[in-house]
């Protein structure tokens, strides 16, 4: 029989599972360069006690074991809620807040401080001082202004000075999507591998794991030169809610196999 070669191209699908154990929603994660399969034994061996060799003559299977790791590039809002095992918030535009205290109430100001709004995605932002009659600080001269993260950095406190500390804040909130860290508890997915050999025509490769308790990403790099990537770890769980006499088990499938 000639040789099949494998060379692995694909999409990677998560879906979560209904009480039965089949795919629902399946969701392509994007651009996945490396997705992996690892499977584990741990056995006991028997020593036999009468050669005075201690030679092994038997072994016993006591444990399986299967992981999967994959590296996301997508960013998508899923993936961030995926890796950082947290929840999507979708925040509305909200109504116009006035005169909120910048800088947690501090009384002292410094040209390079930066105060953060208690929103982000800002619009109509009015920046003014504590005096009696309140000074308007000027965008571009007094502060730079990052409507997207909600924060004004301190650039110059003499022009239209002086200015009294605490600052206050008009502005109104936009819309945005927000993820938390560490804010659900671990869910099994269901993974499907869509796959192409592209070292036999792109023959399909077809892999099924049917219960997938995946781990927080371990890193993501904020900072890089490079795309940023971040790896994923899990575990391929036996999927009790498939019979144990089930043709294919309780773990996983690979089809179309030559």
């Amino acid at each position: 029989m000639a040789d099949i070669l494998y060379r692995g191209q694909g999409k990677v699908w998560l879906a979560t599972r209904d009480s039965n154990g089949n795919p629902q929603n399946a969701r392509w994660i994007g651009n996945c360069p490396e997705l992996k399969i690892s499977l584990e034994i741990s056995a006991i061996e028997h020593k036999e006690s009468w050669s005075g060799q201690n030679l092994t003559d038997a072994r016993m299977d006591v444990e399986k074991k299967a992981t999967c790791s994959f590296t996301l590039e997508s960013i998508q809002k899923e993936n961030l809620a995926l890796a950082f095992r947290g929840n999507i918030v979708n925040v509305s535009a909200g109504s116009a807040v006035t005169g909120e205290t910048l800088g947690a109430g501090s009384t002292t100001l410094a040209v390079g401080d930066l105060l953060r709004l208690g929103a982000r995605n800002v619009e109509s932002v009015t920046i003014k001082d504590s005096t009696g009659t309140p000074k308007t600080l000027v965008a571009g001269t007094n502060y730079r202004l990052n409507a997207k993260a909600g924060a004004i950095e301190i650039l110059d406190l003499t022009t239209g000075g002086p200015f009294t500390a605490p600052l206050k804040a008009d502005y109104t909130p936009g819309a945005t999507k927000e993820v938390g860290l560490f804010t659900v508890g671990s869910t099994p997915y269901y993974l499907f591998f869509e796959g192409l050999n592209t070292a036999d025509s792109n023959e399909p490769v077809l892999v099924d794991l049917f219960k997938v308790q995946i781990d927080p990403s371990k890193q993501f790099d904020l900072i890089t030169d490079e795309y940023a990537k971040f790896p994923i770890e899990g575990s391929a769980l036996m999927d009790s809610a498939r019979p144990s006499s089930a043709a294919l088990g309780q773990f996983g499938a690979v089809y179309n196999v030559k």
